[in-house]
Parts: structure tokens; sequence; C-alpha cells
């Protein structure tokens, strides 16, 4: 397929329960969906986060690919019955922030119904959140498989991931995005949760300013004192840049940790080459191995490197490669089931407590690097460009990341 890119553009860095006992466990979660070729039959998948102490992960259970028995139901409450155990496969875990993450994918058989709509709900979250209790949550997943006009197939959700716990630092001026990709390459859209969308945590992370088309929050850290803040977003495709209603809606959720510390608010980490920049794109052939460095710098030091990353990722012990360079090595050998577009997130902090903006790139399994098609430049190579000139363009011959959005 050929895409044509103007070259102005703003990458997207590149996603009923009853719980059981433990109290202060929920770290957050997303789930999204994909028809399948069984007639309604969809495959659900989820990133969920716990406390690790109520779902104990490391080396070895990762390896292993253990699956892990989880908590609760991610359950029909409109339009279906029955729901899926949400067991998972830890990828990722940090013992000092204390939380374990993983994903799994089930298919799941609605019956004769195209649209319905499927919840998990509980509580407790993290103890100590500013709304004055742990808080419960609600995270609604809309499906609808009727076949779309414009592409001839179902909907597809779209796909989003996010660290667990995001850390900002009291007294600074911070932005983060949230990484978004659409499979069908719709228009995606973050917003507040609201209602039945989000428990006991709605408004959980006030005067936080998110720009619904870009998916991106601004936050001054002076409006409220440090702790903990529950963000509950929906993330919602449209068929084009003008739709208003949404061809699907998906629950995003997460922690936020606004915490003290005497350092500059220019003084954390960073990432520094080879590390992929954020937003980055990434072709990874099937049955290729990926092997990639993280490098971050801090004149204090660097305490870990923190990933959320697709099923498989191996991520070595941190290393001090000169006197203000730490790196991590990430391993991927994707699977078949994990062709198309998979996102992996990574942080690190100091060992003053400072960390890094998060980054997150997209890897694409049995896709290619895109080539830009020569004779579609404008203007064209060797011309002569006037002073005013501001629109430039290019034709690429393959799709590979779907996260830009075109102005």
């Amino acid at each position: 397929m050929m895409t044509n890119l103007t070259l102005f553009f703003i990458p997207l860095i590149c996603i009923g329960l009853f719980h059981s006992g433990n109290s202060s466990h929920f770290r957050g979660a997303i789930f999204t969906w994909t028809p399948t070729s069984e007639g309604n039959q969809i495959e659900i998948s989820w990133r969920i986060s716990w406390r690790r102490g109520t779902q104990y992960c490391d080396e070895t259970t990762i390896a292993n690919q253990q699956l892990l028995s989880g908590e609760g139901t991610l359950s029909c409450t409109n339009g279906c019955s029955g729901g899926v155990s949400l067991r998972f496969r830890c990828t990722d875990f940090s013992v000092s922030e204390d939380w374990t993450t993983g994903v799994n994918t089930v298919t799941f058989d609605p019956s004769s119904n195209t649209i319905f709509v499927m919840s998990f709900t509980g509580g407790n979250w993290i103890g100590g959140l500013h709304i004055g209790s742990n808080g419960n949550w609600a995270l609604p997943m809309s499906v609808d498989l009727t076949v779309r006009q414009d592409t001839g197939r179902p909907n597809s959700s779209p796909v989003s991931s996010v660290t667990p716990i995001v850390r900002l630092q009291h007294g600074c001026n911070h932005t983060f995005n949230i990484p978004v990709n659409d499979p069908d390459g719709d228009m995606v859209r973050c917003r507040w949760a609201v209602g039945s969308e989000c428990g006991s945590v709605c408004n959980g992370f006030p005067n936080a300013i998110l720009n619904k088309e870009t998916c991106t929050f601004s936050y001054n850290a002076v409006y409220n004192s440090t702790g903990w803040f529950a963000v509950a977003l929906m993330i919602e495709d449209f068929g084009n840049q003008s739709s208003t209603t949404p061809l699907s809606k998906i629950p995003l959720q997460f922690l936020v940790n606004v915490f003290s510390n005497q350092g500059q608010c220019n003084a954390t980490p960073e990432f520094v080459y080879p590390t992929p920049t954020d937003g980055s794109c990434v072709g990874v052939s099937e049955n290729e191995t990926y092997i990639q460095s993280i490098v971050a710098r801090s004149a204090n030091g660097i305490a870990g490197i923190m990933t959320v990353s697709p099923l498989g990722f191996h991520k070595s012990e941190l290393v001090q490669i000169d006197v203000d360079l730490f790196s991590v090595n990430l391993t991927w050998t994707p699977s078949a089931n994990q062709i198309g577009e998979n996102i992996i997130c990574y942080t690190a902090k100091s060992t003053t407590g400072q960390t890094s903006p998060q980054t997150c790139i997209t890897l694409v399994v049995g896709g290619y690097a895109p080539n830009i098609v020569i004779n579609s430049l404008e203007p064209q190579p060797g011309t002569e460009v006037p002073v005013d000139h501001s629109v430039y363009s290019m034709t690429f011959d393959n799709d590979v990341c779907k996260s830009i959005i075109v102005r």
C-alpha cells in the first residue's frame, strides 16, 4: 500500500469481577480486542498490573512464560453472557516499586451478537489515593463487529501500553505521552473516563491537561501535594478525522506518583544513543532476534531501567559503561502470533529517585522499513525552494507505523 505523508507531523509514541482478599494491590490495566475469522468470535488481549507481593514474578517466571493466577473476570455486561478469567503471563516487574505486569490473549465467542460490552470491576487500588480511599475500579470495553463499509471487514480496537506507575517530581512541569496505535489505521483519540467507566477514580488526576488528539498529558506538579493519583482514560478510534462517533472504546488505567525530590527539574536521567528515540518505529522480520541496548545517563548514577515489554523479551542486568552511563540489553524473538505492532516502554530511575520521561517505541513484526518513492518528493531534489515554502511531502512504499497524525 502506498502511504502519502506530509512532513509536518506529530509521532505518537510509536492500550464484572469481585476481588478476593488482599487490599491495595491493583496497579492498572488495558483491554483490547480484534476479530477472528470465526463468525463473531474475537481475540481479547490485556495487560494488567498488580502489587508484586500478591502476584509474584521474577526472571524465572518471565523466562518460563508461567501463567499466573491473576484475579477476577472480564465479564459481559451488555449484549453477551459469560466472561474471561484474567490470568496472565508476567513480562516485567519492579522490586523497588513493588509491581508485576503481564499480558494474555484468549478467544471469546459472544454467540450471535455483533455489538456488546465487557467490563472488569472491583477494588482496591493502591492505598493512599488522593480520592480519600483505596478506590474501586471499572474498566469497560465496547465491541462492534459490524462489517465496516470503508474497509469491508470488522473493526479492531486501538492498542496501547504504559508503565504501571508514572513518577512525576513535585514542583516541576511535566509532559508525557500515551502510545497509541490502531491496526486499521484509524484516527485515535483519548479522553477522560466518566461515570461507570472509572469506578471511584473518576477525575483521579486533577489539574492534569489531556490533549485528546495526541493523547498527551501536561501537568504542573505544584497544584497538589505529593502522593498517589489514579488515571482513568478511554481510548477511542474513529473512521476519519471529522468523525465524532467512535468505532470502539477501550479502557486504560494506571497510577501517577507525585514525589518530592531536592534535585533540579532539568537533572532527570535521559536516554542517549543508541537508545531508540521516543516514537520510533522498528521493523522486525519473522524469526529474527531483535537486539537493542538501552543506555541512560545521569550524573547521580542509575538505579534501574524499568520496562513494559511484549511477551518473550529478555532484559539483562544493569551495567555501568562509563562514569555517568548505564545500560541494559534487550533481546526478543517474536512468535508468529506477535505479527503486527508491539509496543515497548522504558523509564530510567537515578540513585537519587528522579526518573526520566517514559519512552515508548513500536516494533512491527513481519514488516519492513518503508522506502521513499523518489519521484514523489515535493519539492523535487535540486529545485529551488522559496523562503516562504512550508509544505514538504513524500510517499512511502509501505505502511509500517500507523501512529502518525498527518497535519
